[in-house]
């Protein structure tokens, strides 16, 4: 197996991760729904649609993240790098706002296999200019 080939097939896996993510997250819609309600009216829209706004932007990069595993490109890994970022970043917030939570292994464990597609894909794609000599 090439590198390429190992490399895509990691980064396929982090799009399954980040896809199947935004679906568990998404499942607690109505608790949240329910609690919002509880809380002050400016909060009653505000809390689902923030929480339905990260399970898209978790959807989304996902999405992006599927494109490279399918369609590798030079750029690919810095793709991956930055995509990394969306995961591990809402991880860190959850552990300075709330401690750590099985949600926070998820989303470090998601970013992290995003990361290692990017260390396994190699720099550039054979047949194209940055490989060239």
């Amino acid at each position: 197996m090439t590198r390429q080939r190992a490399g895509s097939i990691v980064a396929a896996l982090a799009a399954v991760g980040f896809i199947a993510t935004a679906a568990l997250h998404s499942t607690g819609y109505n608790s949240v729904t329910r609690l919002a309600m509880q809380s002050p009216t400016e909060f009653h829209a505000l809390v689902p649609a923030l929480w339905l706004a990260f399970a898209f932007d978790l959807t989304v990069v996902g999405l992006i993240v599927g494109v490279v595993a399918l369609r590798p490109s030079t750029t690919g890994r810095l793709i991956l790098a930055i995509a990394a970022a969306c995961p591990i970043s809402a991880a860190g917030l959850q552990l300075w706002f709330l401690g750590f939570i099985p949600p926070t292994g998820i989303l470090l464990g998601v970013g992290g296999l995003t990361l290692v597609a990017a260390g396994v894909l190699p720099r550039g794609i054979p047949g194209s200019r940055a490989t060239s000599g």
